[in-house]
């Protein structure tokens, strides 16, 4: 359905959907921007604490292997 000109409910939100050309001529890739629109998104919804990655570096790691010991595997 759709495109809307006003919002069918008043929490809906959508997002675009879009097919992209890959290196390979016959081959697509299929884009769902969930960041869009700015300020209304879905992933507007979606707290900074849920959606943020940290790694561990190459000193936690050691530090794992050091409190683990020997036969650390």
């Amino acid at each position: 359905m759709g495109p809307f000109r006003i919002p069918p409910f008043t929490t809906f939100h959508t997002s675009p959907l879009r097919v992209v050309p890959k290196k390979d001529p016959s081959e697509f890739r299929l884009i769902h921007h969930l960041s869009s629109p700015k300020g209304h998104s879905v992933n507007d919804g979606i707290s900074d604490y849920c959606s943020s990655v940290k790694y561990v570096s190459v000193s936690d790691a050691i530090t794992a292997i050091e409190a683990i010991g020997d036969g650390c595997f």
